[in-house]
């Protein structure tokens, strides 16, 4: 199936669209080459998550993001978190009674690999600021 809009006028869908596929291929990819967003989702409902994925993965990765060449913005970037009241910005709640960490594993992970050494490399930097901050 091809959904082309030749006329360039926001063409849109609208309803509810279900990707089936059962091959070992991709079932859905975007190639996006313009100066603008390849996925833009707007969630109105409050109530609902913008974004639900129910993974059934046991040996490969829920999320995975591949070598993206961003150089000086974040690879992932939460911003105007000013709502938050009682929520949390981060929440992972681990229910694995199997989960077993050792030296080189652990809930939390962060691996730097690179040499830095005419560098300075934090590898984690936690700042809370009241007044005045920089992103």
């Amino acid at each position: 199936v091809f959904l082309v809009d030749t006329t360039n006028s926001n063409a849109e869908l609208t309803g509810d669209l279900k990707i089936t596929n059962t091959a070992a291929t991709v079932g859905l990819t975007i190639n996006q080459s313009g100066d603008n967003y390849a996925l833009s989702i707007n969630q109105d409902d409050a109530d609902k998550a913008a974004l639900y994925i129910d993974a059934e993965t046991t040996t490969s990765h829920t999320i995975y993001i591949d070598g993206p060449a961003t150089t000086t913005a974040a690879v992932i970037r939460m911003d105007g978190l000013g709502g938050l009241t009682t929520g949390a910005m981060f929440n992972a709640n681990i229910t694995s009674a199997n989960l077993e960490t050792g030296a080189s594993t652990g809930a939390f992970r962060i691996i730097h690999s690179a040499n830095s050494t005419d560098k300075v490399s934090n590898i984690m930097h936690l700042h809370n600021c009241i007044n005045y901050c920089t992103r």
